[in-house]
């Protein structure tokens, strides 16, 4: 019975080294919209072209106002830098152990001053076969092809968790979900006066 169980771990432990160690592809371009990922001969493919018609509104619907998680991250400013800042470096180790096939991506975005900005974090970025810029001409597009293995992935976020303050994290995330969920409620809408008589009804119960 040990025997068995002994080689059943084994299998176990081998098929586990596999799955980290098969690469993982990515291809995608703008042009037709199409993403490809290709794993132990696996292959799925995803369309982002087509859209779903959006259902119309209600006029009156209460909507949870912003404020409140807007003050939080404010006050907790130091936080969201260090998160970003990790999630930056994270990006260019993943950036370093990728290999990238004649990938190239530009980016627009409408404030200029902001383009600016990603221009500047993007010539950061020196990688082989990897070409990232940001163009004042309201022009975006994509073609990537990548790959990566599985455990190198893992490795760097695992690494940049670490670093980070998760305890400080889960208990911002927790306080601004209390104060979404008992802050104010506000109309989004012309319809005011029902929502005003809901506002009321459920503050008198």
């Amino acid at each position: 019975m040990l025997i068995i169980l002994a080689w059943i771990a084994l299998a176990l432990f081998l098929l586990a080294i596999t799955c980290m160690t098969a690469p993982v592809r990515l291809r995608y371009d703008s042009d037709d919209k199409r993403l490809r990922a290709t794993w132990l001969g696996l292959s799925y493919t995803r369309h982002f072209g087509t859209k779903e018609p959006r259902q119309q509104k209600p006029e009156a619907t209460p909507t949870r106002s912003r404020q409140p998680t807007a003050r939080r991250l404010w006050q907790d400013r130091d936080l969201v830098a260090q998160v970003c800042r990790e999630l930056w470096t994270a990006l260019k180790a993943l950036c370093r152990v990728a290999t990238f096939q004649g990938t190239e991506a530009s980016v627009s975005l409408p404030d200029p001053m902001w383009t600016g900005v990603v221009s500047g974090l993007l010539a950061a970025v020196r990688v082989d076969q990897l070409r990232l810029s940001a163009n004042f001409e309201n022009v975006n597009y994509a073609r990537i092809r990548v790959r990566f293995r599985p455990y190198q992935f893992l490795w760097i976020l695992a690494a940049a968790a670490m670093r980070l303050p998760c305890v400080r994290i889960l208990r911002t995330v927790r306080s601004i979900r209390k104060q979404q969920h008992t802050g104010r409620v506000h109309c989004s809408s012309k319809g005011d006066l029902p929502c005003l008589r809901t506002q009321r009804a459920s503050s008198a119960s």
